[in-house]
Formats: C-alpha cells, structure tokens, sequence
C-alpha cells in the first residue's frame, strides 16, 4: 500500500493507490471489527470498485509512484474542494506538488501547483535533510495546538533506514510557514512499531479516535502487512500494538 486517502465527508470510504492503480474501498461496523481485533480470512474484502489508474485523475497527470498524501489542514471544504500536498517520486527524485479534490460526486480533481523540490520544506533540514517522505501522522493533541499550527509527525527514508521527525505547518496570509520541533529518532523508539523497518502510510480507525482525550487507534502499513497500533492523546504520546501483523492482500481484494 502506497497511500489511503479518505473520501471528503464520507466515513470509512477510502481512496487507496498502490502500484499505479487507484481504488475505492469501503469499511462498515464489520470490517472494522475485522480488521482490527478480527478474524481476517479469504472471504474478507473491502474494495469497493477499481476507480482507474493515476492518469484518470488531472491533479496526478505525470504520476506514477504516489509515497504519501498531507491534507492542507485549512483549506478543506473550501469553495467546494479539499486541497492537499501529493508527494511523488520522479526518476528516484521525489517532488511535491499542490492539488485539490472536489467534496461532492464525482469528486473532480485538479492541479493547482507544478512539482516542487522537497528541500522547500524548512522542517525537511536538520541532522540528516529529508529527501524521501514515506508517511505523516498527525499528532493526536495538536490539531490544533495553542498557536494554530498543526504538528506532524514525519516519517522519512534515509541512508541508514526509515527516522521520524517532529514537525508543525502554520498559516501566515496564503502560505503554510514550517518548522522542525524536534529532529530526527529512530523507529525503535515506538514499541508499537517493533519489527518495522519501513512505514508505508497511515490511516486512523473510524471511531477510535476522540478529538478530546482518550487512545486514538491507526493501521499501519509496511510492505505487505499491516497492524493496528494506539497512540495517546496527549503526554508522552505512549503508544501500543493492539494487533499483530497481517497480509495486505484483504484491503485490494472485493468481499
């Protein structure tokens, strides 16, 4: 799994992309059971439909290796769009470009902004810049924090293996100043990510996941398996690994 995107106001649809073909995929009070604490067998599917492969979307024209997908925190519903930062990558370099989804069916997209270099990002510098995003999660109790600015967690490949970052993106007039909270960690340092050497993407549960408090539940995609995992609402952020890994193969196949 390359990227999940959520469907704009429609809980539990999903976009996927994986390998240059684009999904829609659907998870009910049964799925969701299924494939968090579940049983999980060869009848177990949640694709919806094939919607087609990344050329049939305008805001992807020239795509073919999505890594991830950051929402434009506030410009969501604006004038009828959703807009977001697609990172891709070209030739082993990986570009960033700025593009929005229409909220209503057929969901219309569109490029806004041509590719950028990664290295505009400022919180992309540090000990070891980044040059390949893999994931963002966002930090539970953050969006927003006390100043406005929303704080990402950011998962990135380097020479020596996948590192996270802490990072924040504000608004100042049409542009989205960032800044590196703190710099980059090893993966070890999240008990719920024994054992991953690599995390593909994120996507939070429907349902568990309270805006005020409480344990906020994600899957976690890495290579091809995924896990369920919880990461506290505020604190220390402690986090747990609620389910073992298990093949990916249920999230492209039909029920």
């Amino acid at each position: 799994m390359d990227c999940v995107l959520p469907l704009p106001g429609t809980e539990g649809r999903y976009w996927t992309f994986q390998q240059g073909t684009i999904r829609l995929i659907g998870t009910g009070a049964t799925e969701i059971r299924r494939l968090t604490t579940g049983t999980v067998d060869d009848s177990t599917g949640v694709v919806v439909k094939e919607v087609g492969p990344y050329s049939s979307w305008p805001a992807l024209k020239g795509v073919t290796q999505i890594d991830t997908v950051l929402p434009v925190f506030d410009e969501q519903g604006t004038n009828g769009k959703n807009a977001y930062w697609v990172f891709h990558t070209v030739d082993g370099q990986q570009f960033y470009r700025y593009v929005t989804i229409g909220v209503a069916e057929p969901h219309p997209s569109q490029l806004v902004a041509d590719d950028q270099p990664v290295s505009r990002w400022r919180s992309f510098a540090g000990s070891t810049p980044v040059t390949h995003v893999d994931a963002f999660l966002p930090v539970p109790d953050q969006q927003p924090a006390g100043d406005g600015s929303f704080w990402y967690w950011v998962f990135h490949h380097t020479p020596v293996g996948q590192r996270y970052r802490l990072i924040s993106i504000g608004r100042s007039g049409n542009a989205h100043p960032d800044r590196l909270q703190r710099d980059d960690r090893q993966l070890s340092q999240w008990r719920s990510l024994e054992n991953v050497t690599r995390v593909d993407a994120f996507l939070s549960v429907p349902g568990k996941g309270d805006p005020t408090g409480g344990p906020h539940w994600y899957w976690v995609f890495h290579q091809d398996k995924y896990r369920v995992i919880m990461v506290n609402h505020g604190g220390n952020h402690q986090d747990d690994l609620l389910a073992e890994d298990r093949p990916t193969a249920v999230w492209s196949r039909r029920p």
